[in-house]
């Protein structure tokens, strides 16, 4: 099982490696990959202390299932690079757009076209609906309704 072992030290130089990614964690198939190369190992490291064949078939069995795994973790820390990267770029696009409308609407309220500073139709604490209400109870103020029961 000399082989082996040569194999399953490959395999957690590669795990360690992808265990490294930050929120690795986060990533199912790392934690499988982890946790299936440190069964593989003890498998093998015993299979080696004892000799017996059918732990050397189990070994071997287990460092299959653990090189599946560490693919499919290699796989996941790829895609969840690619992710970040174009997560990256789409936020600092995202941040220079509000940036830039931020800057267009902090001109266009600040000066008119004569350049008088012209308050806003509504502050924080009124709401555009609250003047349309006040409108229309400004204008039935002071008429003469008839009741409904004329």
């Amino acid at each position: 099982m000399g082989a082996s072992w040569v194999e399953v030290d490959r395999l957690i130089r590669e795990v360690t490696g992808l265990c490294e990614f930050p929120h690795a964690e986060a990533l199912g198939a790392v934690v499988r990959a982890r946790d299936v190369v440190a069964e593989a190992a003890m498998a093998v490291a015993l299979a080696a202390l004892s000799g017996d064949a059918l732990s050397e078939v189990e070994g071997q069995d287990l460092l299959a299932r653990a090189r599946v795994a560490v693919r499919d973790a290699d796989l996941a820390v790829r895609r969840a690079q690619e992710t970040a990267a174009l997560y990256g770029a789409g936020r600092e696009r995202a941040q220079r757009l509000m940036a830039e409308a931020r800057a267009l609407r902090a001109k266009d309220c600040a000066t008119t076209t004569i350049g008088v500073a012209r308050p806003l139709p509504y502050g924080p604490t009124r709401q555009p609906c609250e003047d349309a209400v006040e409108d229309q109870r400004g204008s039935d103020e002071g008429k003469d309704v008839p009741s409904a029961d004329h």
